[in-house]
């Protein structure tokens, strides 16, 4: 339009009688053109940074929805969306590893406050500093879904507490977790001689009934040597009933796995066995970074992720399991 409008004005000077260029009327409509592209221009400029802002907000909520549509889609497994029965025990270390199940526990109720989910312990056992063990049971949507990729062993490296010369020590300690399966306790008879039901005093707080009578219960499945305790409330009814779920979850994951190892390759199953040898270092001396060794995403800010800010890990193990989930199905059609 510039270019136009600018011929025919220096057409006219050179040749003021002449016919040969546009009609007033079109130079008119030209000039209405170029005055509308100046003012657009002029507002585009005077509002630009406010669409640029708005453009980042936008395209920065569009980033969320798209993380939570793969988190979703990593989320198809039929057990996904149960609550998850979590438990940790402490491994090589002594009092260290103990107190190290503790601090695990700690960050799990941390997510579980974070996220609204519900943290209830089933069974919990204190040793002379921290946890010999503990089982909670964890509800919320998708508690499991979440959680799943937790199982194996978490790895802590710092300066000893219980130690005079507080010499660096490295302590372990194991998660285990499994979705919570009601229907699964009607598929065993607890009457059965396969279960072998012991009831014991409960070794905690909660009023002098608790210590006194006989409420806290463990039964063993005999065919697997697979058990379970609770001891959380005060009804030896209600804690055999708690205790009987938990293990039913357990023998039929147990039953599963070793189904699973008659159908898949050794590859897989070795695959598998190494994604729960070691999951996660956290290291607090003689630097702070926690790093999971299978997505290798890590996190120098170790104070939050003890206290509960583990999310991008969690979605990161869940995309990476989709990602593996997808690869082995496409070399099985193959």
């Amino acid at each position: 339009a510039l270019r136009m409008r600018s011929r025919y004005r220096n057409a006219k000077e050179r040749h003021p009688h002449s016919t040969d260029y546009p009609a007033p009327s079109g130079v008119k409509a030209i000039d209405h053109v170029v005055d509308i592209c100046n003012e657009f221009l002029e507002t585009l400029q005077s509002e630009a940074w406010e669409l640029a802002v708005e453009s980042a907000v936008e395209l920065e909520e569009c980033e969320s929805m798209l993380d939570d549509l793969v988190l979703l889609t990593a989320m198809v497994g039929p057990e996904d969306h149960s609550d998850a029965v979590l438990t940790i025990m402490p491994g090589a270390g002594g009092k260290d590893s103990m107190d190290w199940a503790s601090m695990l526990s700690e960050m799990y109720q941390g997510w579980c406050a974070d996220a609204s989910f519900r943290w209830e312990v089933l069974d919990q056992a204190h040793g002379e500093v921290g946890l010999r063990r503990v089982t909670a049971r964890i509800s919320g949507p998708f508690a499991y879904g979440w959680l799943r990729m937790e199982t194996g062993v978490h790895r802590l490296v710092r300066q000893s507490p219980y130690n005079a010369k507080s010499k660096r020590q490295t302590s372990f300690a194991t998660v285990a977790v499994l979705p919570t399966r009601e229907e699964a306790s009607h598929k065993f008879d607890i009457n059965s001689p396969d279960f072998k039901i012991e009831t014991y005093r409960s070794s905690g707080k909660g009023g002098q009934s608790v210590n006194t009578t006989d409420s806290a219960v463990r039964i063993t499945h005999l065919p697997s040597g697979l058990t379970a305790q609770c001891q959380n409330e005060r009804s030896q009814h209600q804690n055999k009933k708690l205790a009987f779920q938990v293990l039913c979850s357990r023998v039929e994951d147990h039953l599963a796995k070793q189904a699973e190892q008659e159908f898949v390759s050794e590859r897989q199953r070795l695959a598998h066995q190494s994604w729960g040898d070691q999951l996660r270092n956290y290291v607090l001396h003689p630097y702070k970074s926690v790093l999971d060794v299978r997505t290798r995403v890590s996190s120098t800010d170790v104070d939050g992720v003890l206290s509960g800010e583990i999310d991008h890990f969690l979605s990161a193990a869940l995309e990476l399991d989709a990602d593996l989930s997808y690869g082995d199905e496409q070399e099985q059609q193959e």
